[in-house]
């Protein structure tokens, strides 16, 4: 125990030592180094170089991983967002500016839709006729439109 404290009061006596600046001087001839200003001629002013900055701790490293992530994530949320557009967006594009494959995909997935509407509010007696009808415009639309 007497060994440490000893230790960190050394360290620390040093360690305030080194922070001092140190003066080369030349008195007859003759070169010194002192922590005063020389009364001879002085050859140079020696600085202590800045001291270290201590290593962040695995808490600050988790801190700064962690607001690195969140500007990653939004920069790519921004990304995709500017990149893909949304469904809603693709409804409301106007039809003239889709390729001719592309419009028939968005006839026949119309058709699709409005005769399951039909099926849905069809009677019991026309059920079976438009269930064969909305079927059929569903394989049209599978065969033609994959994905």
């Amino acid at each position: 125990m007497l060994r440490i404290l000893l230790a960190a009061t050394l360290a620390a006596i040093c360690g305030g030592a080194l922070a001092q600046p140190l003066y080369k001087c030349s008195v007859d001839g003759t070169v010194t180094y002192s922590s005063e200003k020389c009364k001879g001629k002085t050859l140079g002013e020696i600085t202590p170089p800045e001291p270290r900055k201590p290593k962040p701790g695995p808490a600050a490293e988790l801190e700064r991983d962690k607001a690195m992530l969140a500007k990653l994530e939004k920069e790519r949320l921004v990304r995709d967002a500017r990149d893909e557009p949304s469904t809603s967006a693709e409804k409301s594009e106007p039809i003239e500016v889709l390729s001719a494959a592309q419009r028939r995909c968005a006839r026949l997935r119309l058709d699709r839709k409005l005769a399951d509407q039909k099926l849905t509010e069809a009677s019991d007696a026309d059920r079976d006729q438009l269930r064969q009808d909305a079927q059929r415009k569903g394989d049209v639309l599978a065969s033609e439109c994959p994905g």
